[in-house]
């Protein structure tokens, strides 16, 4: 550190401490919820219904990624600006990750107005979910450590961004799993709408429980929800099933009573010996319908409305998802922890109150983006893009504060800190 620089009035705004004390509690939570990601015993709560909400919420989650990319767009020139003028590789770095934050809200918007597809998902993915805070905490840590560790984990942090890129562009995607509502249902001429319906409900409810048979939520898919609830809006009673064969979650084989059940993709079911009936030979597949077949039999299928909202369920690739909750830690930790710690040194020396406060809103902000992931990933899809364009326009306000400039009577050199 270096020496203090000059007091100045309203140097140690009281409300810090209290804010410090509580950014840093929700800090730990959030680094004990990652790790229990990792190691699968956190607890997550996810609501019964799709994620399809009300006319504006589908219309909210449109236009608020719009308008992330616009404020990311703003933030990046800013940033960017100020490295051009002041130089400084930790200015490089988080302008680099900012650049990652606008991509993902990027695709984000892509989607809202161009609908599903795949290769805009896999962006949204690696720069949205994965490289985020890890970018932006690497800019801190070129600002807080040792030149020579900074370059190390800069160069171990490009190795692993390089490595999570080639998992998420060869990964598998179904995105049948998102699906957010259940809009048709076509029949054969002996079969019910109903039957249709509580045959895939049923199939689709054993995936959600553990090994030893018990309920878990976290492992139900958006679409087992989405499924789930159509059938309660519609009273029909939804029988048990015992699943015989899974993949991904989506092609299931089980028996209901003495039947033989099965939901599936067209091609699955043709695979499985399951031929279509009168009413549905002339069907042909689509790439939101899933087919329901009875004793190999096809009953009908259920049209699907793509996913408002992205989510890491698409993905039934092994290995990938658990990337994220790493990227994610090292980024809480150097992120959020580099700001506490810049803005308490601010405000215990009584020096650059404004640097105290701009780091806090930092941390803050950091803080709610994180809280996007955890929406996330227990089902509250509704809320990802408002979060998300919250905490990047309440980053901005913290970065704007901590860097303007002021006039005091000497200028010793401030102490290295956040924003700076």
């Amino acid at each position: 550190m270096t020496r203090p620089g000059p007091r100045v009035r309203g140097a140690r705004p009281h409300w810090v401490p209290v804010s410090l004390l509580v950014l840093t509690l929700l800090t730990i939570a959030m680094v004990v919820v990652a790790i229990g990601v990792i190691f699968d015993f956190v607890p997550a709560w996810a609501p019964q219904s799709g994620a399809s909400g009300s006319d504006f919420l589908t219309l909210a989650n449109k236009a608020l990624p719009i308008g992330s990319s616009l404020v990311g767009a703003v933030f990046i020139i800013a940033i960017f600006r100020r490295w051009a003028a002041k130089g400084g590789t930790h200015l490089l770095v988080w302008g680099i990750g900012l650049v990652f934050f606008a991509t993902g809200s990027f695709t984000e918007a892509l989607h809202g107005l161009l609908g599903w597809h795949d290769s805009i998902f896999r962006f949204w993915y690696l720069f949205g979910a994965v490289l985020i805070a890890a970018w932006m905490g690497q800019g801190t840590v070129h600002l807080l450590a040792p030149v020579r560790w900074a370059r190390m984990i800069g160069a171990l942090l490009s190795v692993a961004s390089l490595y999570a890129a080639y998992q998420v562009f060869t990964a598998t995607l179904e995105p049948r799993l998102l699906a957010s509502d259940v809009t048709a249902m076509a029949t054969d001429a002996d079969a019910t709408a109903d039957e249709v319906l509580a045959g895939a409900a049923a199939l689709l409810a054993p995936t959600g429980l553990d090994q030893r048979g018990q309920p878990d939520r976290r492992r139900l898919t958006p679409l087992a929800r989405t499924v789930a609830s159509a059938a309660g809006r519609r009273g029909v009673s939804v029988p048990s099933a015992v699943l015989t064969e899974s993949e991904h979650s989506l092609n299931l084989v089980g028996t209901v009573g003495d039947s033989q059940w099965m939901l599936g993709t067209e091609a699955w079911l043709a695979q499985h010996g399951a031929v279509s009936g009168a009413a549905t030979s002339g069907l042909h597949e689509e790439k939101w319908s899933l087919w329901v077949a009875r004793n190999g039999r096809v009953l009908g299928r259920l049209v699907l409305r793509e996913p408002v909202v992205f989510s890491g369920h698409v993905i039934v690739s092994s290995g990938v998802r658990i990337l994220t909750p790493f990227f994610n830690i090292f980024g809480i930790i150097t992120l959020i922890g580099g700001a506490l710690y810049s803005a308490w040194v601010f405000w215990r020396k009584g020096i650059l109150g404004h640097r105290a406060a701009g780091n806090v809103l930092i941390a803050g902000a950091a803080i709610l983006g994180g809280g996007a992931s955890a929406f996330s990933r227990w089902g509250m899809l509704v809320y990802l893009y408002l979060a998300e364009l919250s905490s990047l326009i309440l980053m901005f306000i913290g970065f704007l504060i901590a860097t303007r400039s002021t006039r005091p009577a000497a200028t010793p050199a401030p102490p290295v800190g956040h924003a700076s």
